[in-house]
């Protein structure tokens, strides 16, 4: 009877241990990296809970660069997202619900959000997020017939990197975010 009472104190105790420490206890296994494959789940996820169509979500740049060879070898430091053409009424809506997700997702605001006028009618919106180690620029676009969204998010150390000679013009490094 004793070493059922001893094994049933036993069995308790360690239950109680999994309740203070939650079921995340260190099994010995590192977290998953953060690295382009999540980026890439992160970024579907958020774009699905928005409301936003899928478009296209890629591992590297959208499509060719001036300098390919260069895009090449930062191809597994980048994934893009772009949807254009979409006949959404609530298309700058569905853009901030985006934003919204992304802040519940983790991404943080590196910079203020700014919409500027376009000439033509319409506006133009950039908001640039960080997370862990990646800086993702999100892009809003609408004028009389096109409304386009974008995303670009950039590995920041594959563009720490980088020698200025060879850094691209667009604000993909971690230097064009404070």
């Amino acid at each position: 009877m004793r070493t059922t009472v001893g094994r049933a104190r036993r069995a308790a105790a360690a239950a109680g241990l999994i309740l203070v420490t939650g079921c995340s206890a260190d099994t010995g296994h590192a977290p998953a990296p953060f690295d382009q494959k999540a980026v890439q789940t992160d970024l579907n996820e958020a774009i699905a809970a928005a409301g936003l169509p899928e478009g296209e979500t890629t591992k590297g740049f959208p499509a060719p660069s001036r300098s390919s060879e260069l895009a090449a070898e930062l191809a597994p430091c980048v994934v893009s997202w772009s949807a254009s053409g979409y006949p959404s009424p609530d298309a700058r809506k569905d853009f901030n619900a985006l934003l919204t997700v992304l802040g519940a997702r983790g991404w943080r605001e590196a910079q203020p959000s700014e919409e500027v006028p376009l000439a033509e009618g319409g506006s133009y919106v950039l908001a640039t997020y960080k997370k862990q180690g990646w800086i993702l620029n999100a892009r809003h676009s609408s004028a009389r017939n096109l409304t386009r969204s974008t995303a670009l998010a950039t590995d920041e150390s594959c563009f720490d990197e980088l020698t200025d000679d060879r850094r691209p013009n667009a604000p993909l490094s971690a230097t064009a975010v404070p």
